[in-house]
């Protein structure tokens, strides 16, 4: 289970915050607490003032990581302070850069491909579980495939130099036996599958040891060799990923307890929360391209307008699967009550909401919606 009072800050550059809003919004979905400075800086306070409160209030700093973020003073600042502390720091790739100094013998967790194994990672590192590989050369990923292609060369080298030692030689006379000859283990980022499989193709064949006769048999392979040769190391299987809805086009039961848990979440008045229930673009009433950020902040400043909703269903769900693309139309009436007790004002009346919804990665999501105001009322 999640630390529950472990407090999360993030430090990023405005250029990464649609990543930074997505991974927000799911540890809060799975129960963990957060600090963003665009959701959690009330409006009229001090920006540093805030910042550097969280800061101190953290137990554990996600650096967000990209060419931007390592160019602004205020992330490294960050980094600096969870660091002098002795706060747990977590580095996230989210794009390709020069990681730095100070984090580099630091595990870090990659962003910059899977999404999904991404987020597991993250979660067994706050967690205090397995992380990422360590990378203890520093090198980013992706950069260190010509060094361990150099490994397995002088690996291989070693091998054939000691096979064709010993065909020189001759086989080794009865008395006494020979002393084992001892390869060097290959660097530690080698793995010794690669040695093994070079001795394959040797058309010498290999025979079972048999006792000193007074006419030696053709040479076999030395044992010695095969001796040292170290056992394979064992190999890292992630765990799998969720498995994707095994339908195509989700059910009526799936459709109508989406719009159930969306009309509860919008009581809730948690925008982060309703944010999680649309896809990364969406037709959002005249917006024809919204993403998840500017979403957020239309929720953000409708809960300071409105901090009281209460949306209830006033009727069926219609439900129309026309289009054919697995895309759904769900149509559905609301008694809405809005209400503001700071400004003593507050409405209510009709609407008649639509939401398109298609499975995204196995998820239901909202790709388009709209809203038509049936009737309304100043109370």
């Amino acid at each position: 289970m999640p630390d529950a009072t472990e407090e999360v800050f993030f430090s990023y550059s405005r250029s990464d915050e649609a990543l930074v809003l997505k991974i927000a919004s799911a540890l809060r979905r799975d129960g963990r607490h957060v600090w963003v400075d665009q959701i959690d800086i009330a409006k009229g306070a001090r920006w540093d003032d805030e910042v550097e409160k969280a800061l101190k209030a953290s137990s554990c700093l996600l650096a967000i990581l990209s060419p931007a973020a390592v160019a602004s003073q205020n992330v490294m600042d960050e980094v600096s302070y969870a660091l002098g502390e002795k706060k747990k720091v977590i580095p996230v790739l989210a794009k390709q850069c020069d990681i730095p100094f100070r984090l580099k013998r630091l595990q870090f967790v990659d962003f910059t491909g899977d999404y999904d194994r991404g987020y597991r990672e993250l979660s067994a590192a706050l967690d205090g579980g397995a992380a990422p590989p360590r990378r203890d050369d520093g090198v980013p990923p992706g950069a260190s495939s010509r060094r361990t292609q150099q490994a397995v060369i002088g690996g291989a080298v070693v091998v054939v130099a000691a096979v064709a030692g010993y065909l020189v030689l001759g086989r080794p006379t009865p008395a006494p036996a020979p002393a084992p000859v001892v390869v060097a283990p290959p660097p530690p980022a080698v793995q010794p599958a690669p040695v093994v499989a070079k001795r394959e193709p040797e058309p010498a064949p290999v025979a079972p040891p048999v006792q000193p006769a007074p006419v030696a048999p053709p040479p076999p392979a030395p044992p010695p060799v095969v001796a040292a040769a170290p056992p394979p190391a064992p190999v890292f299987v992630p765990p799998p990923a969720p498995a994707p809805m095994k339908q195509a086009v989700a059910s009526d039961r799936q459709l109508t307890d989406f719009v159930h848990r969306y009309i509860s979440t919008q009581n809730r008045s948690s925008p982060t929360d309703l944010v999680a229930f649309y896809a990364d673009e969406v037709e959002y009433f005249n917006e024809k391209h919204a993403t998840k950020a500017f979403i957020l902040k239309d929720r953000l400043n409708f809960q300071r307008r409105w901090p009281e909703v209460d949306n209830r269903l006033a009727g069926p769900i219609d439900i129309d699967r026309s289009s054919g693309d697995g895309t759904a139309v769900l149509s559905y009436t609301i008694r809405y009550g809005v209400r503001s007790l700071e400004r003593g004002d507050s409405k209510s009346g009709m609407a008649r909401d639509e939401l398109r919804v298609r499975p995204v990665d196995g998820q239901l999501l909202i790709v388009g919606q709209r809203q038509k105001i049936l009737n309304a009322q100043a109370n």
